[in-house]
């Protein structure tokens, strides 16, 4: 893990979980692994991108950069978390979409 992200490689299912979110105009980004438990938080596209312009930063999707008080403090996105990288994610994701639907 490297500043506050995990890194590693992807598997098939944590690959088609990042490709379906982003056609569906959502990204994510994995957060932290702790003791068998993995973090990820997801977010909508288009108000990242207009954070990203209110504050001057350019936003790279292929390699989000961004630690969990940004994304808590300016409501860009929701945590997640899973005992598997794919289950955070998948989590982060069911989590957004809740918080969108109602």
């Amino acid at each position: 893990m490297a500043n506050g992200q995990y890194r590693g490689e992807a598997s098939e299912e944590l690959t088609k979980i990042y490709h379906d979110a982003f056609k569906e105009g959502i990204w994510i980004q994995e957060i932290a692994s702790d003791q068998g438990r993995y973090l990820a938080v997801a977010g909508k596209i288009e108000k990242l991108e207009k954070w990203g312009k209110q504050m001057k930063r350019k936003i790279n999707f292929k390699k989000i950069d961004l630690n969990l008080a940004e994304v808590i403090h300016f409501g860009l996105g929701v945590p997640g978390s899973g005992r598997t990288r794919e289950s955070a994610c998948k989590d982060a994701v069911a989590k957004l979409k809740i918080l969108h639907r109602g």
